[in-house]
Formats: C-alpha cells, sequence, structure tokens
C-alpha cells in the first residue's frame, strides 16, 4: 500500500557571517540541506565584507547585506538606535 507523503521544499535563511569560524558552519548546513533537497532555496544573510562576499560567491549561494551595528559597548541610546535599525 502507497502511503501520501507531503514532500516539503525547505527554504533557510542562514546569518552570520564577517568570519571564517561564523560563515563556514552555515556553508556546511547549507550544503547538507541542498544535498538533501535540491529544490531547497538557502540564502544567507550577512555584512557584505570582502571576504563573506568572495566565499559566498565562490560557492555558489545567494546574498543578502545588511546594514549593522556593534550594540556591545554603546550607551543604552546608541544600542536603541542600531536595534531600530535592522530592517524588519
Amino acid at each position: 500500500m502507497l502511503q501520501n507523503k507531503t514532500i516539503r521544499t525547505i527554504s533557510l535563511i542562514i546569518a552570520g557571517g564577517g568570519t571564517g569560524g561564523h560563515l563556514f558552519p552555515g556553508i556546511a548546513v547549507a550544503e547538507e540541506v541542498l544535498a538533501a533537497d535540491k529544490n531547497s532555496h538557502v540564502r544567507f544573510i550577512g555584512t557584505g565584507n570582502r571576504f563573506e562576499t568572495s566565499v559566498l560567491s565562490k560557492k555558489g549561494f545567494e546574498q543578502k547585506c545588511i546594514r549593522v551595528q556593534s550594540l556591545k559597548g554603546k550607551s543604552r541610546v546608541r544600542q536603541i538606535r542600531a536595534l531600530a535599525s535592522i530592517p524588519w
């Protein structure tokens, strides 16, 4: 007897980059998802720094760049401004 199976395509957004320690684990996850389902869609969200853009481009991944500001070591007012500047 055949079972009714629902096939889902995965859409995945991976955020984090800037350094290899953050970027390469995300790439490994993306490659595993795509190996499991070629119809899945993976996009990286990052700062668009040269290293990040170069690596993702060579690997063939789509990237969306956003402008972000640091929170660490900032006054509460600057932290609130930084959070408010994040695109929703």
